[in-house]
């Protein structure tokens, strides 16, 4: 396996996508991704392009490895913390009536936690 090719499946896996998916997403067939990660074929430029600006990859990480494999955020304050980020990975594994319920239970112990601190202002 390449180095690009590793990059490509723990990208692929980053954002828990099948092969399927992650083929439907850039347009291509699932085997075109089986392949890219057995090293079997590399993807066009264009293709490995599209991969980093849908999924906010640095293009460099994605070519050689070197930096972090999230694109750095345009806001300097980015709310995209690590913490954030494993949250929404693990949020992602759940089925979505829990995904919807959690979030109602989110919404209401942020209204709470809101409300508390107007009253101590």
């Amino acid at each position: 396996m390449s180095e690009i090719s590793h990059r490509i499946k723990q990208l692929r896996k980053h954002f828990d996508k099948s092969q399927a998916e992650f083929a439907r997403d850039l347009g291509v067939h699932e085997q075109s991704v089986s392949k890219w990660e057995r090293g079997v074929v590399k993807p066009e430029n264009t293709l490995l392009g599209e991969m980093a600006r849908k999924y906010s990859i640095n293009m460099n990480w994605l070519m050689t490895g070197d930096g972090s494999m999230l694109a750095p955020s345009a806001d300097s304050q980015s709310w995209e913390t690590p913490v954030v980020q494993e949250l929404i990975k693990e949020f992602k594994r759940l089925p979505e009536p829990e995904q919807w319920r959690f979030i109602a239970d989110l919404k209401s112990k942020v209204a709470d936690l809101v409300q508390q601190k107007k009253k101590e202002d």
